[in-house]
């Protein structure tokens, strides 16, 4: 569940960073509501367990709610936690609510924290797998059927493939669990939900599938972040190159991903203070002053379109009359960037085509540099 890096002009209308998230709440009449959690789960013939994760929602805007539940994920622990982070994600930015409105990223993840303490034992379904089909009962949709056949002949099934070109297949989830993940897991566009249906099962919590603790020492990295304007953050983490990470609660999310998230699957219970005190130093961050130097290059490690928006900044701020005419290099002044279409252009550029200069204590970020893995960059301060 991805947040969106910008939302349209009509959100942006309030003073404040703080606010700006709280008006996307406000205005995100259609968010889904998520009502209740299950973990289920099963032992490999290794012994190692697999987790599935069901989701009780209903849609906000519908009247009357109709509850569902439905199976969102199935892999490791660490498969499972990855999907909850993306449903955190979702809650930052207001699109995933509970019944009470607005809630935070880390009640989210603890009230999964608390399913976690009760999973209950999954039975071993029978499975029909069909290629193609567009409705909601195909198993395999007509778009996603090269992916499917791809995924299976990594595995070496390429026996199922073939069973499958002839007609339906009945697999057995313990069984055939890798055929499954393989699907329907968290790489995969399909959804669990169109082989796994229904609600989660009934019965008592099991003691034997209760994830072991995770306690290792963990420290946050530390950050530096700058407002950009009202609504829009320049973050860097851990000693890596400033970001222009567009809304705060986009930069929040990008940071539960690549930084939170591995440091919850070492310490449980990270996330509860680190999503926090990231957001509040976003909140609380300076104004970026206008006199920054922001040095720009056509050469990007993304895609063309990378270039193309740097090609296009430089034609609006007058610095070229065509894009063809800009040079590979140039230098701006902050203050220079004056509309949203300008913060459009830089947000949508690739980090290695920025290098921010903060003058007048010349502090500058190392945008040239390979990307710096977060984690090894950490404040004096343990969490814990």
């Amino acid at each position: 569940m991805p947040v969106p890096a910008s939302l349209t002009a009509a959100f942006r209308q309030t003073p404040t960073i703080a606010a700006s998230r709280r008006n996307n709440v406000e205005f995100n009449m259609g968010a889904t509501l998520s009502l209740n959690k299950q973990i289920a789960g099963f032992a490999r013939a290794n012994g190692d367990i697999v987790y599935i994760a069901f989701e009780e929602t209903c849609s906000k805007r519908d009247h009357p709610r109709v509850p569902h539940w439905s199976a969102g994920a199935i892999g490791s622990y660490e498969d499972i936690m990855e999907y909850v982070f993306r449903g955190a994600v979702s809650a930052e930015g207001g699109s995933l609510q509970t019944r009470s409105g607005y809630t935070t990223p880390e009640a989210y993840i603890q009230r999964w924290r608390e399913a976690f303490k009760t999973p209950v034992r999954m039975q071993n379904l029978s499975i029909k797998l069909t290629l193609g089909g567009d409705s909601i009962y195909s198993t395999i949709v007509d778009n996603d059927v090269d992916a499917a056949v791809d995924s299976l002949m990594k595995l070496g099934r390429s026996d199922l493939v073939e069973a499958l070109k002839t007609g339906p297949v009945t697999i057995q989830l313990h069984d055939d669990v890798d055929v499954v993940i393989a699907l329907y897991g968290m790489r995969s566009k399909l959804g669990l939900w169109r082989v796994v249906k229904g609600d989660p099962p009934a019965g008592p919590g099991e003691d034997w599938l209760v994830p072991a603790k995770r306690q290792a020492p963990v420290m946050a990295p530390t950050t530096l972040a700058y407002k950009v304007d009202n609504e829009n953050v320049l973050v860097s983490v851990g000693g890596a190159a400033y970001e222009h990470m567009g809304w705060v609660y986009s930069a929040v999310g990008e940071y539960m991903m690549s930084v939170v998230l591995p440091l919850e699957l070492r310490c449980d219970g990270a996330a509860r203070k680190m999503i926090g005190a990231f957001r509040d130093k976003l909140d609380a961050a300076p104004k970026l002053p206008g006199d920054t130097r922001i040095w720009v290059t056509l050469a990007a490690t993304g895609s063309m379109w990378n270039r193309e928006n740097a090609e296009t900044l430089a034609v609006k701020l007058s610095l070229a009359d065509t894009r063809e005419a800009v040079p590979e290099t140039y230098q701006v002044t902050f203050d220079q960037i004056q509309d949203e279409q300008h913060h459009y252009l830089l947000r949508h550029m690739h980090i290695s085509q920025l290098r921010w200069e903060l003058a007048p204590n010349g502090e500058t970020s190392h945008s040239f540099l390979p990307p710096v893995t977060p984690q090894l960059y950490f404040e004096q301060e343990s969490l814990f």
